[in-house]
């Protein structure tokens, strides 16, 4: 993951980096936020996608482990702070669908 990082903020002064799930560990979170930042990078932020299934429980994968039910709605950021993307405007969602997710906790920090 790192090296795809590194590809993308040569000439960027903002970075989004959107992750699968939350860091399992404080050390995983606090290991990539000092390589960013090690990196020149001064503003960033690490984004997630927050799942919701009918019940309103939210979870990070496509079943809710609360009740077993089926994701219905989808949140993560888009100005600034989570939203449902299906709230979004058309060229806001496309922009959506062209967003690649770091599998954080399959290779880790350091893929």
């Amino acid at each position: 993951m790192k090296n795809y990082i590194l590809n993308l903020i040569i000439y960027k002064s903002i970075l989004h980096i959107n992750v699968d799930a939350p860091f399992t560990t404080f050390e995983q979170a606090w290991e990539m936020l000092n390589w960013i930042a090690s990196k020149g990078v001064t503003y960033f932020a690490f984004n997630g996608k927050i799942n919701q299934c009918e019940e309103f429980h939210g979870f990070y994968s496509d079943y809710c482990p609360a009740c077993g039910k089926p994701k219905v709605r989808t949140f993560t950021r888009s100005v600034g702070y989570y939203t449902p993307i299906d709230t979004w405007s058309t060229d806001r969602a496309a922009e959506f669908q062209l967003r690649k997710w770091m599998p954080l906790n399959e290779k880790g920090a350091n893929a």
